[in-house]
């Protein structure tokens, strides 16, 4: 029970970066001669303000509350059967609280500066950003799709490249694990 706590929690926490990652612009993988982004610290940190205005034009804010709703059936499954429901409600209610937003905003702080934060504010206020804000669910919904479908296609193809290999092993496996061969 307390690996999934610390896994739901793990997973809020990182949900902000990854939301506003997905929402935000591509920009050019760094040279192979540049610092690595977390070694560049801004020396004028984002706001907590500037924190929840990204979060709320990004939708982060919203898609945390709904994944947090969304797991709570998993995690209940999860609890013992006498686990009273309020206990379950309190947890849902308290995990996005201000230890949560604390830590959010801390994690941004280490990574974005306030000029960075109201350039992007600035650009998702406007009508492009806003498109590009309503667009990105669709995009990452295709890219998902379609990098799914590469990856049954390739599996296929690597599967059917090493179908000899594979089968050997396979009886290997199954000459030295005779229990958990299949009865034919």
């Amino acid at each position: 029970m307390r690996k999934i706590v610390c896994l739901s929690c793990a997973l809020f926490l990182a949900l902000p970066a990854v939301a506003q990652q997905s929402a935000a612009p591509a920009q050019a993988a760094p040279s192979a001669t540049s610092a690595p982004a977390a070694a560049l610290t801004p020396d004028h940190a984002v706001s907590a303000d500037q924190v929840q205005q990204l979060m709320d034009l990004t939708g982060t804010a919203a898609l945390q509350k709904q994944m947090m709703h969304n797991m709570m059936p998993t995690l209940q499954k999860a609890m013992p059967p006498y686990m009273p429901q309020d206990v379950l409600d309190d947890f849902e209610r308290s995990v996005l609280g201000k230890d949560m937003q604390d830590a959010i905003v801390r994690v941004y702080q280490e990574h974005l500066s306030s000029d960075d934060a109201a350039a992007a504010i600035a650009f998702y206020k406007t009508p492009e950003g806003q498109r590009m804000l309503a667009a990105m669910p669709v995009i990452l919904q295709e890219l998902q799709s379609a990098g799914a479908q590469i990856g049954m296609k390739v599996m296929q193809d690597v599967m059917l490249r090493h179908k000899l290999e594979i089968q050997a092993a396979k009886d290997k496996y199954d000459q030295e694990h005779p229990w958990s061969a299949p009865k034919n």
